[in-house]
């Protein structure tokens, strides 16, 4: 629990100074060449397997998405072309949130292609993130299915490379669970990548 506690801390420090976050900022260059923009925060979570957070932790997390999406949002309607610009808001997984921006032709993979759609009946509940909850309101949300994967490389990763047995048979076990409740298979050339649920992602964007 106090390692989660300061690990909480660093990084509501690091919100706290996102705007010093080169990728935080429209970068009309780098959209242009690359057809998409992200601003991820994975960044400020790290690649911890969980990505959870609550409290303060949460509020943050969302008012700086907010913040980057209107930001955007402004630049973007400055352009004569067509965009797609949303919140990818993960539960429970917040620290894998980030907004996203694409043009041109990768409009229509981020529209149409990039989640599995969730239950439509679901209704997006903001009362969670405190002083923001109002504004989020002002965005459409849509609810999609947060997956995750696991790869056969991963799984026949040799024994004698592990640390211990012990750490080798707990990932034996979560792979079989991951396996288990997969839904989708997708034949790569080095093996089969395995899609399984792990909770949903909010896809926000403007009414407009």
């Amino acid at each position: 629990m106090k390692k989660r506690t300061i690990r909480a801390k660093k990084i509501l420090s690091s919100l706290n100074k996102y705007k010093s976050d080169k990728d935080s900022h429209f970068d009309i260059d780098r959209l242009l060449l690359n057809k998409c923009l992200y601003f991820q925060m994975e960044d400020y979570y790290g690649f911890c397997r969980d990505k959870l957070a609550s409290g303060e932790l949460k509020q943050k997390t969302i008012e700086v998405l907010y913040k980057v999406f209107q930001d955007w949002e402004n630049e973007l309607i400055n352009l004569n072309f067509d965009f797609y610009l949303a919140i990818w808001l993960c539960s429970p997984r917040i620290g894998r949130s980030e907004v996203v921006c694409a043009i041109k032709e990768e409009i229509d993979y981020y529209e149409n292609e990039a989640f599995l759609p969730g239950d439509s009946k679901t209704i997006f509940n903001p009362s969670q993130f405190g002083k923001i909850s109002k504004k989020l309101m002002d965005l459409k949300w849509d609810l999609k299915i947060d997956l995750d994967n696991i790869s056969d490389w991963e799984i026949n990763f040799p024994k004698e490379n592990y640390d211990s047995l012990k750490e080798y048979n707990t990932d034996q076990k979560r792979f079989k669970k991951n396996i288990e409740n997969s839904i989708k298979k997708i034949e790569k050339a080095d093996g089969i990548m395995y899609l399984f649920p792990v909770g949903d992602v909010w896809v926000g964007q403007s009414k407009r």
